[in-house]
């Protein structure tokens, strides 16, 4: 009889190896532009501060659903 292997919950992947190592990667790069543009220019509004995260997030993980420029097909 094959034992089967019980994984908890909590160490399930939810997204791939390299996306949980470029996450923090990511937030780090969207903290120094916000600072810099903070230092700069003044804070910044949430139009842009939601731009900065869909770049961002494309830039990483390319083209996501959420994109208002891209399609369900990737096309």
């Amino acid at each position: 009889m094959k034992k089967i292997r019980y994984i908890p919950f909590s160490m399930k992947r939810t997204s791939e190896p390299s996306q949980t190592v470029l996450q923090p990667l990511m937030l780090l790069m969207m903290v120094l532009t916000m600072d810099l543009h903070k230092l700069f220019f003044g804070p910044l509004t949430d139009d842009e501060t939601l731009m900065l995260m869909k770049a961002l997030h494309k830039l990483f993980f390319g083209p996501s659903r959420i994109d208002d420029d891209a399609s369900f097909d990737g096309s």
